[in-house]
């Protein structure tokens, strides 16, 4: 995923598919744990806490 500016190169790919990992890990019932702070990651890009309400 490339924008307008100077790509960070290799790294950004890496960044990009660690990220997408991680949200797609949110109903992960095999690791429970990691689905935890993968849900904790989700909620603070969403900007809102566990309980549905938006963080201000």
């Amino acid at each position: 995923m490339l924008d307008s500016t100077e790509s960070d190169g290799p790294a950004e790919i890496v960044m990009d598919y660690i990220l997408s990992y991680t949200l797609r890990s949110v109903n992960n019932n095999d690791t429970p744990i990691f689905a935890k702070y993968a849900r904790s990651i989700l909620f603070k890009l969403l900007e809102i806490n566990d309980f549905g309400q938006i963080v201000s």
